[in-house]
């Protein structure tokens, strides 16, 4: 009785602690299979530099650099409603040339009617074109158009501007993730602003 006891007691013993380690490894395989999915989940450079293409601020979301994302996503809002509003009103600006152009025109061909004299001075090829040019009110709703046009240009160089600067940011700052470097920017009782970068360096023993 007593050996059978020992050995009940023995087999008791192995499988309580022997089911301990098991369980401690299974858990130990669980948290590294989430740890890789983690890091797996997390987009390359290049998938973050897309990603900011298409949508402003993804690429840093997705790195989770919402700040910085919020700023580009707020720029390259900005500068494509400004684009939009530009558009807008170069289209506003070419409606009122064409009025203009074909009220001209009207009343230069009503006043050949009324003038023969007139009426030949315009028979000459680009008579009537250069005398719509002429017109008092021709020059500045030129002007306005050709202003309305560079203002687009320009808009759509910032918005390239954006879309480029915001993709490389996200690029870089997906490659220096995992850099340990700390910069740091504190103010100065002068004025001005003292950067600080730290690079945590390990101990040589």
């Amino acid at each position: 009785m007593k050996a059978s006891s020992t050995y009940i007691a023995f087999a008791v013993f192995a499988l309580l602690f022997g089911a301990a380690p098991a369980e401690a490894r299974q858990e130990l395989a669980e948290t590294d299979t989430l740890v890789v999915a983690a890091q797996r989940s997390i987009p390359s450079p290049g998938g973050v530099f897309l990603r900011n293409l298409l949508v402003p601020g993804w690429g840093h979301a997705a790195i989770e650099s919402y700040t910085r994302g919020s700023v580009y996503f707020a720029a390259r809002v900005a500068s494509g409603y400004m684009l939009f509003k530009t558009i807008a009103k170069l289209s506003e600006a070419r409606e009122v040339e064409r009025r203009h152009t074909a009220l001209v025109r009207d009343s230069l061909l009503a006043l050949a009617e009324a003038d023969s004299v007139f009426a030949r001075q315009l028979e000459r090829p680009g008579a009537l074109d250069a005398a719509i040019e002429s017109h008092p009110g021709t020059k500045g709703i030129r002007g306005l158009v050709s202003s309305r046009e560079q203002q687009r240009e320009d808009w759509i160089t910032w918005n390239l501007f954006w879309v480029l600067i915001s993709g490389l940011d996200a690029f870089v700052a997906a490659h220096l993730m995992d850099f340990p470097a700390q910069l740091t920017a504190d103010p100065e009782p002068g004025g001005g602003v003292q950067l600080q970068l730290r690079i945590p360096v390990p101990n040589v023993r």
